[in-house]
């Protein structure tokens, strides 16, 4: 089963360096239990769905294709 949690952090290049250092940490905590990331720069959300919900369907059929 396919869940899906959508979070935007703030754009990397605005982040500092312990910001993204706790978010690597954060997410492989979150890999180890098998979960699955999709990184979209928050610019694209704000300007570019298309490109955004095309992003998210590739995700989907990749992870589709990978499940039994």
């Amino acid at each position: 089963m396919l869940s899906i949690k959508v979070f935007f952090p703030p754009s990397i290049p605005s982040c500092h360096a312990e910001e993204r250092m706790q978010d690597q940490a954060r997410q492989e905590v979150l890999e180890a239990m098998n979960l699955s990331f999709l990184r979209l720069d928050d610019l694209d959300v704000k300007q570019n769905m298309a490109f955004v919900l095309g992003e998210i369907y590739r995700f989907v059929e990749e992870w589709e294709n990978k499940s039994p």
